[in-house]
């Protein structure tokens, strides 16, 4: 079991697995709405810790930290070792965030304004910001080969190189 259903209600107990789970370096990172993050070994299934961060959203790791973005829009990075907090950007409250991609040296998601964030990978800050479109970024954007590929509610689709995620 990921997370435990708690609560009076259906609607309380609701643990659903609704973001993609994660694999990096044989540990699989998923994570559950009203409920949890955890860290479960591939070739065991024991969990290895559990965070208490109730995410809808698919995740992102790297061989630093495990970046989350919450039921409010917060963005985490977890250290990958015990799940502790190493950062939170709350800024970014009721923004309806995407899940996170890493692109480079930062962790981007989009929100419900068709806006992209870039937050730098070792303290959380924004370090950028550009609107895509006037729809909703709800599809976690795709960082392939120095691209990053975005998809907004509307139909739009866009493509940043790696200038743009430094803020050019």
């Amino acid at each position: 079991m990921i997370s435990y259903p708690r609560g009076r209600s259906e609607l309380e107990r609701i643990v659903d697995i609704d973001g993609d789970p994660f694999v990096y370096d044989g540990i699989v990172y998923v994570s559950t709405f009203n409920g949890e993050l955890a860290a479960v070994s591939a070739s065991s299934g024991v969990v290895l810790w559990r965070n208490k961060v109730s995410s809808g959203k698919s995740i992102a790791a790297d061989w630093r930290y495990v970046y989350v973005t919450d039921s409010d829009s917060h963005v985490w990075a977890l250290d990958p070792q015990n799940g502790a907090s190493v950062w939170q950007q709350k800024k970014l409250a009721r923004r309806r965030l995407s899940g996170p991609v890493i692109a480079e040296e930062h962790v981007v998601v989009g929100d419900f304004e068709g806006y992209l964030h870039w937050l730098a990978q070792e303290d959380g800050h924004i370090a950028a910001r550009t609107r895509v479109s006037s729809g909703a970024i709800n599809a976690t954007p795709i960082y392939r080969d120095g691209v990053l590929y975005v998809y907004a509610d509307d139909g739009s689709v866009a493509a940043y190189g790696t200038a743009a995620s430094s803020g050019e």
